[in-house]
Parts: C-alpha cells; sequence; structure tokens
C-alpha cells in the first residue's frame, strides 16, 4: 500500500517522466527499466487509481457542503439581527442550497461511476485519434495507462476553493504527458486530442443552429 501511494504521488509530480517509462517497459521488456520497478512500470489500473482518489473528492465535498452551512449560518444571522435576509436572499434561496447539497453527495457517492466514464471517454476519444494518426506502435495498455494516470490529478481537490481549476489544469496536463511520452504523439497532435471535446461540442453545435434555423424557416414560410 505504501508503495502504490509513493508511485500514486511520484506520477502526479512527474507525469512526463513516468509516462517515458511506461513507455519503455511496454517496448524493450522490464530488463531495461529495473527489477526494483516492475510492479509500477506496468502502469497505474483504474481501480487503484480511483480508490486513491475517492477520499479527495469526499474532502472537496466536505469544503462545498462546509461553506454553503456557513454562507446560510451568516445569513440567518443577518435576518436575526437586522431582518435584510429576505431582501439579500430571493424567496426560494435555501430550497436551492439544499438541492446543491445533495447533488454535491451524489457527486460523492458516484465518484467511482464518474471516474469510470471519464476514463473510457478520453480512452475513446484517444483510441480514435491513435487509428487516424496511425500510431500502430502503441496499444490499450499505454491508453489505459495515459487516462488512469490522470486521475491522481484529484489530489489538488484538497486545496479549498481554487482546488477544482487546479485539478482540470493538471488533468490536461497529465493527459498530455501521455499522449507525448506515452502514446508518443507529437505536441500538435496531442493538443488536437485534448481539444477535440470542444470541437466536438463545436460542430454538434452548429448542426443543431442550422436544424433549429431550418425548422424556422420552414415554420415562417407557411406564413
Amino acid at each position: 500500500m505504501l508503495d502504490f501511494l509513493n508511485n500514486y504521488f511520484d506520477l502526479l509530480a512527474h507525469p512526463f517522466k513516468n509516462h517515458k517509462k511506461y513507455r519503455l517497459y511496454r517496448q524493450r521488456g522490464i530488463g531495461l527499466v529495473g527489477e526494483s520497478d516492475e510492479d509500477f512500470a506496468h502502469g497505474p489500473d483504474f481501480l487503484s487509481m480511483m480508490v486513491a482518489s475517492w477520499p479527495f473528492a469526499v474532502a472537496e465535498a466536505i469544503y462545498a457542503i462546509t461553506s454553503i452551512h456557513f454562507g446560510l449560518w451568516i445569513l440567518s444571522h443577518f435576518n436575526q439581527d437586522f431582518g435584510i435576509a429576505k431582501i439579500l436572499i430571493p424567496e426560494g434561496s435555501y430550497a436551492a442550497q439544499r438541492i446543491n447539497i445533495i447533488i454535491i453527495i451524489a457527486n460523492v457517492v458516484f465518484f467511482p461511476l464518474i471516474a469510470f466514464l471519464y476514463t473510457r471517454l478520453w480512452s475513446w476519444v484517444i483510441s480514435f485519434f491513435v487509428f487516424l494518426f496511425d500510431r500502430q506502435d502503441s496499444d490499450a495498455t499505454g491508453i489505459d495507462q495515459v487516462v488512469n494516470g490522470s486521475l491522481s490529478s484529484n489530489t489538488f481537490l484538497l486545496i479549498p476553493i481554487f482546488g477544482p481549476v487546479i485539478k482540470k489544469f493538471a488533468m490536461l496536463v497529465h493527459l498530455f504527458a501521455g499522449l507525448k511520452n506515452n502514446i508518443g504523439l507529437s505536441n500538435l497532435q496531442s493538443i488536437v486530442v485534448l481539444l477535440s471535446p470542444l470541437l466536438i461540442m463545436f460542430v454538434f453545435a452548429m448542426i443543431a443552429l442550422m436544424f433549429v434555423g431550418f425548422v424556422l424557416v420552414q415554420f415562417l414560410s407557411i406564413f
């Protein structure tokens, strides 16, 4: 367990070095990597990375729920002393905060499912571009190492307020490191892969707008 945690945080701190090591192991074998690193050289598996990341999602939820309760307590205090809470907060805001708390708890409970969908989605995207760029020396193991390793970025959820933003940025860095040093893509190819979800959403948005525009024109032509 201690060895795994050391590897987990080492991967978090040194994604480029470790992904190069994973690729070396797959291509040349354990003899050139080091016998002591045999288990580590196989790369991170989803279950272990997910379980190690789960407590950080719990910490994020605790921060969020604490801040909500603190905010409601402050407003309740002002309401008792000055009677201005109803002016500051729209009607139904308290109910909305309860819904937010339910959503936060659900994110923690379903974290394994969310992490699984995240890794599968990126695996499909990367697999498509590996085929598109004709990277025949890459395999499913390398792709799994890239997406599973990026889960270590959840560690940054321990940082209050700015943690989620830092986590998202760190995940992109980890994915880029894996695409470049593990899969063997160029800098430009790696950036294209990372931007592909935005490009896909843009294309679907354009198709939806064109469809709505077509329907609107047909509707107006009737009159």
